[in-house]
C-alpha cells in the first residue's frame, strides 16, 4: 500500500462480509502487509483505506495465497488503483 493522501490511513480487508484491521499507513509512506490466508480464496475481496471522513477502496478484487496488491491510495478514490500481481 502506497498512500500517497494526505491522511493517515487505517487498512482493513473485507471478504465474505468480513472485516480484519490489517494496520495503518502514513502519509507518503508504504505499508505492507500480509492478509490472512482464511479470508483468501473464498472470492474476491476488498482492501478498504480509512480516514476520518474519507473511505477509499480498491474494487474487488480475486487474489490467491502468494500474490500481491499493489494498492495506491490517491487523495481521492478517483485517483486511487489497485492492481493484483
Amino acid at each position: 500500500m502506497t498512500n500517497n493522501n494526505g491522511m493517515l490511513m487505517e487498512i482493513y480487508v473485507v471478504a465474505s462480509g468480513a472485516s480484519r484491521r490489517l494496520g495503518v499507513v502514513a502519509t507518503g509512506t508504504v505499508g505492507r502487509f500480509v492478509i490472512p490466508q482464511g479470508m483468501l480464496g473464498n472470492g474476491p475481496i476488498e482492501v478498504e483505506a480509512l480516514a476520518p471522513a474519507q473511505v477509499i477502496r480498491s474494487g474487488r478484487l480475486l487474489v490467491a495465497a502468494g500474490q500481491v496488491i499493489d494498492f495506491q491510495i490517491g487523495p481521492q478514490q478517483v485517483s486511487s488503483r489497485a492492481t493484483v500481481w
